[in-house]
């Protein structure tokens, strides 16, 4: 397994922290300095969750105040593609407004490198909070930051010589998530893989302390489906000119196997057990083909999906569905995959299962 990088927030929801402790081997996200989020954390019953999970080592906050040069570099192509597309007068900060100001209209300026902050300040994209220890930015703004920064941080760790976890791009914000990967004129094509209803997950409001009680104690079963759902990824990555039903056949068995295994723990652990969307975006090898994309459609968001879906049958009821789709370019490499965490009815059919069926 691997860790996953959260973003925008400091503090991943609920849905979100129970996928992370259960099927990764640690969660990451983009934070201020280690002792400004410790203050914040003890606040809020989520953030003294957090604290929990710090000290277990499944939950590593991240402050790129001090990043190196080649995020500043990335920030600024970025930035300056959002200004080649929409006027600054789009772009002006928000007035403040307190019953407004905690959801997503700015930023703690420990998260980021400073002479990002005062590059946007002095520019007139970013003002002030009362305080000032934090600044207002627009949301398309925001969006192109918080992407940029989570591509950075999975390129760091990624290659032979990386010390790190290796990390994959999580969100459950569409805007977030497409600033950066919306097809542009290099585009990619990729699958977009609803691996839902592999995973079982508790309920929302389930204690926390239950869940990492069973990802202890069934530690096994969890390793072998998430390898099985990581062979199915890379072999749809790397197989693009194969029928994409002969991956599936190939390792139809197997993964029915290891959700069955887990179906199991899930039902003797006697919590309440759900399932729902989680779409992987998988982009296929260099080698595939990839159609070309207007100006018009670089800009809407999301990509749209063509109608070239598959769907594999796992075990009862449960299925992996697939569709073709494009994608931007990733910074990182054609093995990384890019998960956005949705319901269903935003991406498809609405499906819920049950495990005390």
């Amino acid at each position: 397994m691997a860790q996953m990088l959260y973003y925008p927030g400091s503090t991943p929801p609920e849905a979100a922290l129970f996928q992370a402790v259960l099927y990764w081997d640690s969660v990451a996200s983009i934070a201020p300095h280690e002792d400004e989020w410790r203050r914040q954390a003890v606040m809020t019953e989520r953030g003294r969750t957090m604290l929990e999970l710090r000290d277990l080592g499944l939950y590593e906050p991240i402050s790129l105040f001090d990043a190196a040069d080649s995020l500043r570099n990335a920030f600024a192509v970025e930035r300056n593609r959002l200004l080649a597309q929409v006027t600054r007068e789009e772009l002006e900060p928000p007035a403040e407004d307190a019953d407004f100001d905690g959801v997503s209209n700015w930023y703690s300026i420990s998260r980021f490198p400073a002479d990002w902050t005062t590059w946007l300040v002095d520019h007139g994209l970013a003002r002030w909070r009362e305080g000032g220890y934090g600044v207002r930015v627009n949301q398309k703004l925001r969006h192109v930051l918080f992407a940029v920064a989570a591509d950075y941080l999975v390129r760091q760790n990624e290659g032979p010589h990386a010390t790190g976890p290796r990390r994959f791009t999580y969100t459950g914000d569409d805007g977030f998530f497409w600033a950066v990967n919306s097809p542009a004129a290099r585009t990619r094509r990729c699958w977009q893989v609803d691996v839902g209803d592999l995973f079982p997950m508790p309920a929302p409001g389930t204690d926390i302390t239950k869940v990492i009680a069973f990802r202890d104690r069934y530690g096994d079963e969890r390793r072998r489906l998430v390898q099985e759902v990581t062979r199915l990824q890379s072999d749809l990555a790397a197989r693009h000119d194969d029928n994409p039903h002969e991956v599936f056949e190939g390792m139809r068995l197997a993964l029915a196997d290891a959700v069955t295994d887990l179906d199991k723990a899930a039902q003797a652990s006697k919590l309440t057990w759900i399932r729902g969307g989680v779409f992987s975006f998988v982009a296929l090898g260099a080698g595939a083909t990839a159609a070309a994309v207007s100006p018009e459609q670089a800009t809407t968001l999301p990509a749209a999906v063509t109608a070239a879906s598959l769907a594999m049958q796992v075990i009862g009821g449960l299925a992996v569905n697939v569709a073709t789709g494009q994608i931007a370019p990733s910074r990182s490499t054609d093995t990384s995959h890019r998960y956005l965490q949705r319901t269903r009815n935003e991406y498809g059919t609405p499906r819920t299962w049950h495990l005390d069926r």
